[in-house]
């Protein structure tokens, strides 16, 4: 894996990479509170089959982060930087696996370049007002009164709240597999990064009114399908989990389409994963034979449902 940077409209995003250019591109865009890191094993896991590119967004992990005086924070923009390094990279089509924040960049790229996306893999990830649990209501109050909800959302941004991302869900026999999250919350302390991430949050409420029309969104409501030639894969809802770092979850096979479901195993209490627990083996396993699937299906790598679902 390489760890690389690309200056795009003045500012540096960081990125890393593997496998070969050659083979099929599957472009991971992260969520909040963390960063590219967090697909640090599922790259190394696929790269023998797939080229893999997970750049960090502009305010996270090593990307710049520029204070909101000096930086539009809108997810229109940060999917404006995100297109400018594909574009850099030379890449005409590609497969976008988008977790939490990278639904909402990975969803506008989807309807304002569909045919250069070949499938969208979408974990914890959302366009459409159902899909929000009751974790999103202070959120949305806050879009609507900034001021009368910013110190119950600065919350949010605190070390306690950060480790809840991670644990959140996970059975206690296996939290001690739970990769720290000590550098996430280094990230969101840095001076002025609250302020981005404020910013943020507020700008989360216009996803639903720019993708209501593209039918990317419909698509991403009943939890797959093909829309404009794009494979649509559901991995979830849009409530926070232990995703932020892929790794364990309760071993669980249910599908969210009626649609035959990839062969899939079950993961035991015991199985072995690396200690620092950052390797999600049922959505690793299950995300690879899906990918699979699609690559032997249409070595065009266009016009494929991927029917495959992470309960």
């Amino acid at each position: 894996m390489h760890h690389r940077t690309a200056v795009v409209n003045g500012r540096t995003v960081f990125y890393r990479e593997a496998g070969d250019p050659a083979s099929p591109t599957l472009v991971l865009l992260h969520g909040f509170p963390t960063a590219s890191h967090m697909f640090r094993r599922l790259i190394i896991d696929l790269a023998d089959s797939y080229h893999l590119i997970a750049p960090d967004h502009i305010g996270f992990g090593y990307s710049d982060a520029p204070a909101v005086a000096e930086f539009e924070y809108s997810f229109d923009n940060l999917t404006t930087i995100a297109l400018g390094l594909l574009d850099q990279l030379g890449l005409d089509q590609f497969a976008l696996y988008l977790q939490d924040y990278g639904a909402p960049i990975g969803l506008r790229i989807a309807s304002r370049q569909p045919d250069r996306v070949a499938a969208l893999i979408v974990q914890s990830g959302n366009a459409y007002t159902e899909g929000f649990t009751p974790f999103w209501d202070l959120l949305f109050a806050h879009a609507k009164d900034r001021a009368g909800n910013e110190a119950a959302v600065r919350k949010l941004l605190e070390l306690d709240a950060t480790r809840w991302q991670y644990t959140h869900g996970v059975p206690t026999d296996r939290l001690d597999r739970l990769t720290p999250w000590t550098l996430d919350q280094a990230l969101l302390d840095r001076p002025g990064n609250r302020e981005v991430q404020l910013q943020l949050f507020y700008d989360y409420q216009f996803i639903e009114a720019e993708l209501s029309e593209s039918g990317v969104r419909g698509q991403v409501r009943t939890g797959g399908g093909s829309v404009k030639g794009i494979a649509v894969s559901q991995m979830g809802g849009a409530e926070p989990s232990s995703s932020r770092d892929l790794d364990m979850c309760p071993a669980t096979d249910t599908p969210t389409t009626s649609a035959p479901t990839v062969q899939s195993r079950q993961v035991s209490p015991d199985e072995k994963v690396d200690v620092d627990g950052n390797e999600q083996i049922h959505i690793r396993y299950r995300l690879r034979n899906a990918l699979h699937r699609m690559r032997a299906a249409a070595p065009d790598r266009r016009s494929v449902f991927v029917d495959e679902a992470v309960g």
